[in-house]
């Protein structure tokens, strides 16, 4: 009986390196095909920057004419009336089409 707990124990252990193992192992797999994209999109974004130079208006400045902009939209929107439902008189009240 003692051997059986033991062999429980060691058994458990066994499955929970092969369970990190995986983990692990699939956590650096995606950082290999990964990571070279990042340095790809991190070098093509310097080269972006210094073909194009920096931004001539400040963040805050970009941030405000968003929000004037938006503002503007949700007050036209408020603004709109809606149209007034009418009664429609139906003439052919055969059902036997359904």
């Amino acid at each position: 009986m003692p051997f059986l707990m033991i062999l429980l124990v060691i058994i458990a252990i066994m499955a929970a390196v092969g369970v990190f193992s995986l983990v692990i192992g699939s956590l650096l797999l995606l950082l290999k095909f990964a990571l070279p994209l990042i340095v790809i999109g991190v070098i093509v974004s310097f080269i972006y920057r210094a073909i194009v130079g920096p931004s001539s208006r400040p963040h805050a400045a970009w941030r405000h004419d968003y929000q004037e902009q938006n503002d503007s939209y949700q007050a036209a929107q408020g603004s709109r009336q809606r149209k007034e439902a009418r009664d429609v008189k139906v003439d052919d009240d055969d059902w036997s089409d359904f």
